[in-house]
């Protein structure tokens, strides 16, 4: 017999801009297979593409806060209610936001979104034809959940889920386990301003995730400003420990490089919520390099 698992929530988190009075920084940020990056600014100008020769340009006045790419185009043609398909019909890539919920586009060719209702994990399957179907999950892992703030897919298909601090690991067809019951960061500062603390969860605050070839999820640990590595054993390792004003908030992974988005987080003033992305590159050897920032020549 089938069952539905059922996740008890512990908290509320919301990231609602109407009720924050702003537009939190955005977690999106994605390579296509040439190696060309593009990133939201939620606060800012739009969609921006970083080009192989470091050329930053502005491609979307769309600035919703999650991103990801559609390498093989299943959605090219497609529109689809709650999101924003930035670019031309036929296009591949397929670049597709959502202001909403968390999503990620997986290799089988749907999208997969999360959300968080009173009692229970959702989430939902839509096909490039429009057609919304609910995942049967099954499985009751030991920890809560209080949101879900970053979601990825991995190379086989299996869906990643975290509220901030709790990683799930979903495989097809709905099997839920807990990878990571509580992700902690050794020397976390949280040191955030505190303009820009409320409606969010504790640290580490994970938002963007990303998973590379081998299964390892990277993931933003927001409030630490440190990137991190998470293996499919669940060992956890920073790999990028960022400098205030900023902090990272969403990550990418291809061909072994980890491309990191980072925002500044001013202090209080009449420019706090006038936060600025950046776009660091992790190469195979370690060595960190900025491609670009932008409101910077």
């Amino acid at each position: 017999m089938k069952t539905k698992t059922t996740i008890i929530i512990t908290t509320l988190v919301t990231f609602v801009a109407a009720e924050l009075g702003l537009a939190h920084p955005g977690s999106g940020i994605a390579v296509d297979r040439e190696g060309q990056v593009y990133f939201t600014q939620t606060n800012g100008k739009g969609t921006w593409k970083i080009s192989l020769t470091g050329e930053l340009t502005l491609i979307s006045a769309v600035r919703d806060h999650w991103l990801d790419i559609d390498l093989d185009g299943h959605f090219s043609r497609a529109n689809l209610k709650g999101f924003n398909r930035i670019t031309p019909d036929g296009a591949k890539p397929t670049l597709l936001l959502n202001g909403n919920v968390p999503f990620t586009v997986n290799r089988d060719g749907n999208i997969y979104s999360a959300l968080w209702k009173p009692g229970h994990l959702e989430i939902n399957r839509l096909s490039p034809k429009g057609k919304v179907s609910a995942m049967k999950l099954e499985g009751v892992p030991k920890a809560a959940i209080g949101g879900v703030t970053g979601m990825a897919s991995g190379p086989d298909g299996s869906l990643f889920v975290t509220d901030g601090s709790v990683l799930l690991k979903v495989t097809m067809p709905g099997r839920v386990s807990t990878l990571v019951g509580k992700v902690v960061v050794g020397d976390c500062a949280d040191d955030l301003p505190a303009p820009h603390l409320r409606g969010t969860p504790p640290a580490p605050f994970l938002r963007g995730l990303a998973v590379d070839s081998e299964g390892a999820v990277y993931a933003a640990a927001n409030r630490c400003r440190a990137v991190l590595k998470i293996t499919p054993d669940g060992k956890v390792t920073p790999i990028l420990r960022a400098i205030a004003p900023w902090s990272p908030t969403g990550v990418a992974v291809a061909d072994g490089v980890v491309y990191v988005q980072e925002y500044d987080f001013p202090e209080a003033g009449p420019q706090q919520y006038e936060q600025r992305p950046r776009v660091r590159r992790i190469g195979r050897d370690g060595k960190v390099t900025t491609m670009a920032i932008v409101g910077e020549k």
